[in-house]
């Protein structure tokens, strides 16, 4: 009976605290109240129910939903334009830009950035909302104590939501689920196509350079893998281009640099030059010749080819042809052999040097253009449609009115000291582990003051603390996973390949077809890393606002100063920041965080391929797989790495504690605050407060149990040693 008496107490004290706090304005604050009717009417048009002691908070979520109908708007503007220009293919592709390949690698990660950057607002905005939405009212918290538990105050919380009302639980589930694939697909509606071009490889002698203007007799000796017209046509063709100068020459050591990648994209067919003209020539690849004589000597036989390929077999001698597992990639996994013997490079020879012919240089056909960024129409579709939802639902955030929410520790000190708790009269010393056991077992009991340091891993909560770094261990473990094959066990070059590139190609980790499925699933594979960044940002978050909160707690022992609230101020009292976190800490979060979206989008990405024939401009496949960039990585592992050390100093740290340990404990915040009768008459929580020993020195016998708590008139240094209570 006595406990279902306090809790109707409880019911019905937390609903007059609104109109009982209007008493306690002083006169200055009163006919400021009074200036604010013309204020609160034209808030109604925008806010016809708000309140504005909570007005803050309405005019900020309100913010919250224009940042997310702005992002809305530059959504719709980039699918509007490309479906106006482009239509909407089935393929799934829809091109923005298409030329120069340096070009649009730049605007792609440009894209990127921008989009990364809108990313962040969506999630700032969203985290800002649903951690209001998460936090509970007067009266959630009382029958939260009158059942013997307690709720989170200040941060971001799932234990409440098995708590609040209903219809805040709905508004939250929709932002937290719209969150998901909402990064899982919008760095997607925005991906880098490159052309990957087929082309002819020509051994000839000096003298076919020297003598631009000579032709050559063709014999037909063709083997059966091989279109001997299309390889006299191509020679012809790279002879009209010689005469033109229009070819790039190219040392051994840059032609095979060129030429040793899986998706050729800069250069297409390409003269093999050497001065070596009574070597003979060991034919692994069929070449069909031009002046084909009895002798194999390279000057009887000035030209031979081999082609068209995609791949780059041929740059290897028989002996690597022959014993190493080259498959599609062609001798890209020998790269380091080439380039350490390139003085004397034989491409397609015999492995004994008196056998062989050496390359002296090459003449390389530059190809231009073939590079575009692309857009998804159907993932454009579906992050319009999350974005829409999410917009809505902040903007239903804004516009309803809920009783006013302890969403910082400030709002509930405010709370209790305006109506105390009564359930937890008599624990002015209690800590969250005292409250940890059912509410009959709450002690009312003195307890000996002591003054302490712990380690700040202890004050926020140790399975926070080791989660957080457990994530932040498994992430980095896995992207050093990606890195080490390249990085460490053969020996690959990084910085030389920028973001958004996976050097070579041949280390690309899935590869499907150029279909929308195979499309679809490279990019659910992509962006699911961007899912994992984002459960760092929030367990991130969460730890450095519980932090922050037990400083704060923490600063009322040592300092006066006025309650910070997220309502609209009144008196000595403060406003809020980003919530509970600081600004000094929320705004470089959400910058550090919107760069590594940014980095994990340049790290594993889709890599969209189109092939293009040796002899015609025109796209003859395409295809799909998931890239990666080594020298991205390296750089978001670094980041990673600094924000884990961060985290593992900050929770080694020591910190003073003068006052109960409070780990966001609804019912250390009311325990502390029991005021005497004269703080709540002279409304205490509008004032400057400070917690202390709330007895006066020379009033009482120091064997006297005492009590400590916040008041706005004396408070002393509570006695080590002494009960309170």
């Amino acid at each position: 009976m006595a406990r279902e008496r306090l809790e109707e107490e409880a019911n019905d004290s937390s609903k007059h605290i609104s109109t009982e706090s209007s008493h306690f304005l002083p006169p200055e604050e009163a006919d400021s109240s009074n200036k604010s009717g013309a204020l609160q009417t034209r808030l109604r048009a925008w806010l016809p129910r708000s309140d504005v002691r909570i007005g803050n908070f309405h005019v900020a979520t309100l913010a919250c939903a224009a940042c997310a109908f702005l992002v809305l708007l530059f959504n719709l503007a980039i699918f509007i334009w490309a479906t106006a220009h482009r239509g909407f293919p089935s393929t799934g592709r829809q091109w923005l830009y298409q030329g120069n390949c340096e070009t649009a690698a730049h605007i792609n990660s440009g894209l990127h950035l921008l989009i990364n950057v809108l990313g962040t607002v969506l999630v700032g905005a969203s985290g800002y909302c649903m951690q209001y939405l998460s936090a509970p009212t007067r009266g959630e918290v009382s029958r939260a104590h009158a059942s013997g538990k307690w709720l989170d105050i200040g941060v971001l919380s799932f234990r409440n939501l098995l708590t609040i009302e209903k219809k805040r639980v709905l508004l939250w589930s929709v932002l937290a689920v719209t969150s998901l694939p909402l990064h899982l697909f919008y760095n997607s509606m925005i991906f880098f196509t490159s052309g990957s071009n087929a082309y002819w490889t020509l051994q000839v002698s000096a003298g076919f350079v020297d003598d631009r203007s000579g032709l050559f007799a063709y014999e037909p000796s063709p083997p059966n893998n091989v279109s001997q017209p299309a390889f006299t046509n191509e020679v012809q063709r790279m002879r009209t281009l010689l005469q033109r100068d229009a070819l790039e020459r190219l040392d051994p050591i840059d032609c095979i640099n060129a030429y040793n990648v899986k998706y050729q994209s800069t250069y297409g067919s390409v003269l093999l030059v050497s001065d070596n003209t009574t070597a003979t020539v060991y034919d692994t690849c069929h070449w069909p010749r031009v002046n084909d004589n009895t002798s194999d000597s390279v000057l009887d036989s000035p030209v031979r080819g081999c082609g068209p390929t995609f791949n780059s077999g041929w740059m290897c001698n028989v002996y690597y042809y022959d014993s190493q597992a080259t498959g599609s990639s062609g001798c890209v996994v020998l790269a380091s052999e080439l380039r350490n013997n390139a003085s004397n490079w034989r491409p397609n020879t015999k492995a004994s040097l008196d056998e062989t012919m050496p390359t002296t240089y090459c003449l390389a056909e530059r190809i231009h253009g073939r590079c575009s960024v692309q857009s998804s129409p159907h993932v454009a579709a579906i992050v319009l449609a999350l974005n829409l939802v999410k917009a809505i639902a902040m903007l239903v955030v804004s516009r309803i009115v809920f009783d006013r929410s302890l969403v910082t520790i400030g709002d509930a000190m405010c709370s209790f000291l305006e109506t105390p708790d009564q359930l937890t009269k008599g624990l002015c010393l209690a800590s969250r582990r005292d409250f940890k056991r059912r509410l009959a077992d709450w002690q009312h009991i003195p307890q000996p003051y002591t003054r302490t340091r712990i380690r700040c891993c202890s004050a926020v909560g140790k399975m926070r603390w080791v989660g957080c770094i457990t994530l932040y261990t498994v992430s980095l473990v896995f992207g050093y996973f990606f890195i080490s094959p390249w990085y460490i066990w053969r020996g690959r070059q990084v910085l030389p390949y920028g973001f958004g590139t996976s050097g070579r190609g041949d280390d690309d980790l899935f590869s499907g077809t150029g279909g929308a499925g195979s499309l679809l699933l490279m990019m659910l594979l992509a962006n699911s890393f961007q899912i994992g960044l984002s459960v760092l940002y929030f367990a991130t978050n969460g730890f450095v606002t519980a932090l922050c909160a037990q400083a704060e707690w923490s600063s009322y022992a040592r300092h006066r100063k006025g309650l910070r609230v997220s309502s609209a101020k009144r008196h000595a009292q403060r406003s809020t920041y980003f919530l509970q976190l600081p600004y000094r800490y929320s705004v470089p979060l959400l910058v550090v965080f919107g760069l590594l979206h940014w980095l994990v989008s340049q790290s594993v990405f889709l890599k969209d391929t189109v092939w293009f024939s040796a002899t015609v401009d025109v796209p003859s496949q395409t295809s799909t797989s998931l890239g990666f960039s080594p020298l991205a990585i390296l750089i978001g592992l670094a980041a990673l790495t600094s924000l884990l050390v961060f985290i593992v100093v900050q929770g080694l740290w020591t910190m003073r504690m003068e006052m109960p340990l409070l780990r966001s404990c609804s019912a250390v915040i009311a325990a502390a605050c029991q005021p005497r009768r004269e703080d709540i008459t002279t409304g205490a929580h509008l004032r400057e407060v400070q917690w202390g020993d709330m007895c006066e020195p020379m009033a009482s016998d120091m064997s006297d149990v005492g009590h400590c708590g916040f008041s706005d008139g004396y408070v002393g240094l509570p006695v080590e040693g002494r009960l309170y209570a």
